[in-house]
């Protein structure tokens, strides 16, 4: 995934639901591109999303907790 000005990233445990869990939750906010890399099928998963707009430390906490993150973490170049 290429760097963009506004990046967001997860790590949560693989399982069917994150994605679409998340693209409802950033309803508001472009996705650019996003990719999703995994150490095995039901284990630790990453997530790297880059969007058009900043997203703030709420819908953040909301979504992290929606997915069962253990890390989430907004980049602003």
């Amino acid at each position: 995934i290429n760097p963009t000005s506004n990046m967001v990233f997860f790590r949560y445990a693989d399982r069917p639901g994150v994605v679409g869990a998340v693209g409802n939750a950033f309803a508001g906010i472009n996705i650019g591109g996003m990719h999703i890399a995994r150490d095995h099928e039901g284990g630790q998963a990453l997530m790297a999303i880059t969007v058009d707009s900043a997203v703030n430390a709420a819908l953040l906490d909301e979504v992290a907790r929606t997915i069962g993150a253990d890390m989430a973490r907004v980049v602003a170049l």
